[in-house]
């Protein structure tokens, strides 16, 4: 018997919060889906370019890369950052948004992103990187590029005429 005022004050602030309760968590939902969204349309892609490339066209390829993803359909630019020294590259780092949830779309934008990059950089004279490793061998205390030691090695076995 002692717990019925109690009962009774919990039972009136029940139905004082469960509205506003349930009111905050319909606008969460309604609000939380589009940030879902936005989260999964977000896009990274990556490449690199040679290490020859001069630093006044690093320089000018975030520049580039932004012109190019603006000019495509459904999408929003984010950033492109000249990100690290690779192993044999210089390394971007691209991010764009999505403003349709289509795969195909995506695909589409991103097919027309990169050709446009390939067309920009092939008349900007930047090349893309590949893998590639530099060995050098030491002969009589100097290092020697392989290729240079090659040529230079005493021929051994059958040789082809």
């Amino acid at each position: 018997l002692a717990l019925v005022p109690l009962i009774f004050v919990l039972e009136v602030v029940g139905h004082i919060i469960k509205p506003a309760a349930l009111m905050v968590r319909l606008w969460a939902n309604m609000t939380g889906g589009h940030a879902v969204l936005y989260a999964v349309l977000n896009f990274v892609f990556t490449f690199g370019v040679l290490y020859q490339t001069t630093a006044d066209q690093l320089a000018r390829i975030p520049e580039l890369v932004k012109a190019q993803v603006e000019a495509t359909e459904n999408t929003r630019f984010d950033r492109a950052h000249f990100k690290k020294f690779g192993d044999s590259s210089l390394d971007f780092e691209v991010v764009y948004w999505m403003t349709s949830p289509d795969y195909g779309i995506y695909m589409d934008a991103q097919q027309t992103i990169n050709l446009a990059l390939f067309r920009c950089f092939e008349a900007e004279s930047i090349s893309f990187a590949y893998p590639t490793r530099t060995l050098f061998i030491e002969r009589g205390g100097f290092p020697v590029a392989a290729s240079a030691a090659a040529e230079h090695a005493p021929q051994q076995g059958p040789q082809n005429v």
